[in-house]
């Protein structure tokens, strides 16, 4: 049943004459993944804890989004205003990692574990790739280069990932999640390390400085904030 609705799903877009051959297979392989994702979490939810669906997570962090780590984001051509994040391919994406953790919830145990870290590392790796494609394909004008569209989008990435795991510690606390707390509190300490060795090196001093200021008093803030909301937890 799956192969036959992911083939479905494929050929209804993928052979439409009237879509361009060169986005037609990337949209055919967005859709079934799309599909396939409410499929498993339909079925995860029938089988319960009897681990019927266990291999199934599996099978969406691997198989069904290969095409978006082969760069089917980038099916546009540079400057046709691509929207991260409002497509078909980051749609089938986030499918496929929300349906992991829904997946993971319905059957418990040490699989519930195993689907959250896997639905949360494709969450950040949609969102890296949407932002690092905006960079490629965003349109340039208004004295803005290629270049000044790239480290944008590579300031804009540590953003979103400070963002992310701000998020992650919230809902870890929320939900008691020992699990989502260290996935936010590892994806901030990445965030630090990239700032200070990849984003600081197109700067100037004097906002190299400021960068500097800024990022410790956000590292001051957070820590407070972690210390303050663990006191809080029931």
């Amino acid at each position: 049943l799956a192969l036959l609705l992911g083939h479905e799903l494929y050929a209804g877009f993928a052979f439409r004459p009237e879509l361009d051959a060169r986005v037609s297979p990337a949209r055919g392989l967005a859709a079934a993944a799309i599909g396939l994702s409410f499929y498993v979490v339909l079925l995860a939810r029938l089988a319960g804890r009897r681990g019927l669906a266990l291999p199934l997570p599996v099978l969406l962090g691997t198989c069904l989004l290969v095409p978006w780590l082969l760069d089917a984001t980038r099916t546009a051509a540079p400057g046709a205003g691509f929207v991260p994040l409002v497509n078909l391919t980051a749609l089938a994406a986030l499918s496929v990692s929300a349906a992991a953790i829904v997946t993971g919830r319905a059957l418990g145990g040490d699989v519930r574990r195993f689907c959250l870290w896997v639905g949360l590392l494709l969450l950040v790796l949609v969102v890296s790739s949407e932002i690092d494609a905006y960079g490629q394909l965003a349109p340039e004008g208004d004295g803005l280069t290629r270049d000044d569209l790239v480290f944008r989008a590579r300031v804009g990435l540590s953003v979103a990932w400070a963002l992310l795991a701000g998020v992650f510690v919230a809902l870890g606390f929320r939900s008691r999640s020992a699990d989502l707390r260290w996935a936010g509190l590892l994806l901030f300490a990445v965030t630090v390390v990239k700032v200070f060795l990849h984003d600081m090196d197109r700067l100037d001093t004097g906002y190299r400085v400021g960068a500097f200021l800024a990022l410790g008093v956000l590292m001051v803030g957070a820590s407070f904030l972690y210390q303050k909301m663990q006191r809080d937890a029931p």
